[in-house]
């Protein structure tokens, strides 16, 4: 959990998800703690807090400012030595339980017949990736298991699940075979005090009679390998219209409806990486051209030596005519990206107005902020805009942010963003948490007067 310790998320589900993520690549289990009554926090503990005393929780907390982001706080990162012990005993019995399989068990693995999807659809909870069910796997959501189900029969035995609505209800779903005298089955249900779904009982035999054929979802089509492939080369050789000499060899063994290829065609359009490959190709001609046209702009790029896109910095020209306006002090704010397709940060060079509302002067895209890319972007920054005798108040939160600043401006005078202080002090586990003393400390900050800030000071030594 030490990875995602003072992570960012723009939403709540989204730090929840990436801490039960992270938690199951572990082979661990989380839940969200209903005893933990905060508007601006959530917390997270083992789903064993009761039955092996563990400890282990980690936190989520509310920015307070304008951004609105949640934190990831690691509170106690590690599971007690009881509920180590039987995550162990229970890994040893799902290998054992694997190895009976491999010699005949009644839950054989899959044999895969179809090509399996070029991402990671079947992952359970403890990140493997087999196409197999076993009764150790955990699911988010009833969605996720259904895909799990569906995805097995399809991909691992060339047959087609559906849900029996007859027996099914809410936290209760089973999955027979789309042929009517077939005894496979599998039944998931909603884990009592949980928020996952578990297998309770299955039965990943066919009938000797079974006559289910496979009938892929679009979905589940968009996600072959082959049928990806062949899209794009038919696409290429003939124009955008499926036909059905491409329909009848796209797949072998598997009948594809002309309009069921059609949707799949369009979530692989929606969801393919090649536009967005291809739009990072337009970077340096786009920030050549917005720099040409809005002079006296500044803007530039950074390649690998492959060619792949690693860092941008833009200052625009209206930072040129409101430096003059401006405070005589400035700001480097780091902010994690939270778009899917890049995982790097986001760097502000703020100002402030005379209404004391931040301004920014510059922005640049880098890969982490480390004081190689925080010295780059404030080199660029440089040419459009004067440090001299100006303060710069950076981030404690990211040690590259204040190394970076001090190789670009060695003589620059360095200060420490009060919120980011009081957020690393109250991340770290080595002192004592600031509690009552951290409204002290806003109150010494927003002081006016010499007095009044003498006043608090005394009271906060105290």
């Amino acid at each position: 959990m030490t990875n995602l310790h003072g992570a960012q998320f723009a939403t709540l589900p989204a730090a929840v998800k990436a801490i039960k993520e992270d938690a199951s690549l572990h082979k661990h289990e989380t839940q969200v703690d209903r005893a933990f009554k905060r508007d601006d926090a959530k917390r997270l503990i083992c789903r064993h807090r009761n039955q092996h005393e563990c400890t282990w929780n980690v936190e989520v907390v509310k920015d307070m400012s304008a951004l609105g982001t949640w934190t990831i706080v690691s509170v106690d990162s590690a599971h007690s030595e009881s509920c180590e012990n039987a995550r162990n005993v229970d890994e040893s019995k799902r290998h054992a339980s694997g190895s009976t399989n491999g010699a005949g068990d009644s839950h054989p693995r899959a044999t895969v017949g179809l090509d399996a999807p070029n991402h990671q659809l079947f992952q359970g909870s403890f990140g493997r990736r087999d196409l197999v069910l076993t009764q150790d796997m955990r699911w988010g959501s009833a969605k996720e298991a259904s895909r799990a189900v569906n995805d097995f029969a399809l991909f691992a035995q060339k047959k087609r699940a559906r849900m029996d609505k007859k027996t099914s209800g809410g936290r209760n779903k089973k999955y027979i075979c789309s042929c009517d005298n077939c005894g496979w089955y599998v039944r998931v249900l909603r884990a009592p005090k949980a928020e996952s779904w578990k297998i309770s009982s299955m039965n990943l035999q066919h009938s000797e009679t079974c006559v289910g054929a496979a009938q892929p979802t679009a979905r589940q089509l968009a996600d072959m390998a082959s049928f990806r492939q062949a899209v794009v080369t038919h696409s290429k050789a003939n124009g955008k219209l499926l036909t059905e000499d491409f329909l009848s060899s796209a797949e072998q063994g598997i009948k594809i409806p002309l309009r069921l290829a059609y949707r799949a065609k369009k979530l692989i359009a929606v969801h393919s990486q090649d536009d967005l490959v291809e739009s990072y190709k337009f970077i340096p001609s786009l920030l050549s051209s917005f720099a040409d046209k809005n002079s006296p702009s500044i803007a530039d790029y950074t390649a690998s030596d492959m060619g792949h896109f690693v860092r941008a910095f833009v200052l625009p020209s209206v930072s040129h005519h409101a430096a003059p306006a401006l405070q005589k002090i400035v700001g480097v704010e780091v902010i994690p990206c939270t778009c899917p397709d890049y995982k790097g940060y986001v760097v502000l060079l703020l100002g402030q107005d005379g209404n004391f509302q931040p301004q920014i002067i510059a922005f640049g895209l880098v890969p982490e902020p480390s004081a190689e890319h925080v010295e780059w972007f404030i080199t660029r920054a440089q040419r459009g805009f004067s440090f001299d005798e100006v303060p710069v108040v950076c981030t404690f939160l990211y040690p590259g942010v204040v190394d970076g600043v001090r190789r670009a401006l060695p003589t620059v005078t360095i200060r420490f963003c009060i919120k980011s202080l009081v957020e690393a002090l109250n991340q770290d586990k080595s002192v004592a948490k600031l509690g009552p003393a951290e409204l002290l400390v806003w109150e010494l900050h927003f002081q006016e007067t010499e007095a009044g800030f003498v006043q608090t000071m005394h009271q906060l030594e105290q």
